[in-house]
């Protein structure tokens, strides 16, 4: 069972519609693609924006890369438990964590959350269904979970 901060901070994210972008190269392309399938139970629809992208062969980066952006002011990163959940999953989800172009903009780089997120009921791109989340947090976990929704909502 995930911890109670891990859920408030899916209720945050779900709450602030957090966007996940994927670049999958090439080469894993097909290995993405049955493991979303089997996380989400649904086929990646690959975009130009948010969403999933693949990057060419002939390119020069080296890995797949994701990340999760998401608003929030400093001091609600430390309420939604942003930092810690990544503490209490630190063997699966060891996030790089860093402002975007506002202030107010954050963006988490980590493959290991982006799928976190995917088997919670995430998906790619920037339109988040908070109701498909709510459906897999365990039910001792729905009060953290709504806490997240609360603290999200707040601007």
């Amino acid at each position: 069972m995930i911890p109670s901060n891990w859920a408030m901070l899916l209720g945050f994210l779900a709450q602030r519609q957090a966007t996940i972008y994927l670049q999958v190269l090439e080469r894993n392309e097909r290995e993405f693609e049955a493991r979303y399938e089997e996380v989400t139970r649904e086929q990646p629809q690959p975009s130009m924006g948010a969403g999933y992208s693949v990057v060419p062969a002939a390119s020069n980066k080296y890995g797949d890369s994701s990340r999760v952006v998401f608003t929030a002011a400093d001091s609600e990163l430390f309420t939604a438990h942003a930092h810690s959940a990544a503490w209490d999953f630190k063997s699966e989800v060891r996030p790089y964590m860093s402002k975007v172009a506002s202030s107010r903009q954050w963006a988490i780089y980590s493959s290991a959350l982006v799928w976190k997120l995917l088997e919670y009921g995430f998906t790619l791109g920037t339109r988040q269904d908070v109701k498909r989340i709510r459906k897999e947090i365990p039910e001792g976990l729905l009060e953290a979970f709504k806490q997240g929704m609360k603290l999200g909502r707040k601007t």
